[in-house]
């Protein structure tokens, strides 16, 4: 959608700085992380995937991944050109439809349907970075929306200004990440994984 008009500034206070907003996401990849898990701990239950239907799903993911990207283009050719509903069914459905693409990317990296793909990701240097992403993702808006809303002057369009403030937001929204990995998090993994050792033990 067009970040300059009515619609955006509409979007960006109703939605874009709610974490709660950002939900559809993440009930998406746990689904696609249960998924993975039950695959995983039971092999019998994989699909039979050919190459030609795991081509046909990854293509479709990175088709997916561009349209995310690129499909609000057109509001900016004509800017405030798209009506309300498209703006809606865009603003709903982009963050689930990004997820999804990414879990079908990474669910064919699990069933060994693309061997480099995966080992790029898989790569040890990645790890600090999967832990905080998400924690980022949610706290990003807040520290845009808590730096804007206490300005003591208007912003200036420059790109050292632009690459600043990217900065240091990236900065911050990690640091929170990186907080909440610790206190929550953490402690969260190493409760379940107590409860899920006690559990096979029991049986």
């Amino acid at each position: 959608m067009y970040i300059f008009g009515e619609s955006y500034v509409k979007y960006s206070y109703y939605a874009y700085s709610k974490p709660y907003c950002r939900v559809p996401a993440y009930l998406v990849g746990m689904a696609f992380g249960f998924v993975n898990e039950s695959w995983a701990s039971d092999p019998s239950k994989v699909p039979d995937f050919s190459r030609s239907q795991g081509a046909s799903f990854l293509a479709a993911a990175f088709v997916a991944l561009l349209a995310c990207v690129f499909a609000p283009l057109s509001d900016y050719r004509d800017p405030e050109s798209w009506p309300p509903w498209a703006n809606g069914a865009f603003l709903s459905l982009v963050r689930p439809t990004w997820a999804a693409a990414l879990g079908v990317l990474t669910t064919s990296c699990a069933l060994g349907l693309t061997p480099t793909l995966n080992a790029f990701l898989a790569a040890p240097a990645w790890t600090p970075f999967a832990r905080l992403t998400f924690g980022a993702y949610l706290f990003h808006p807040v520290a845009i929306k808590w730096f804007a809303g206490t300005a003591t002057s208007t912003y200036h369009f420059s790109i050292h200004h632009v690459l600043s403030d990217a900065a240091f937001n990236a900065v911050c929204a990690f640091a929170c990440a990186a907080v909440t990995w610790l206190v929550v998090e953490r402690p969260t993994m190493s409760a379940t994984s107590g409860l899920t050792s006690r559990r096979r033990a029991g049986a």
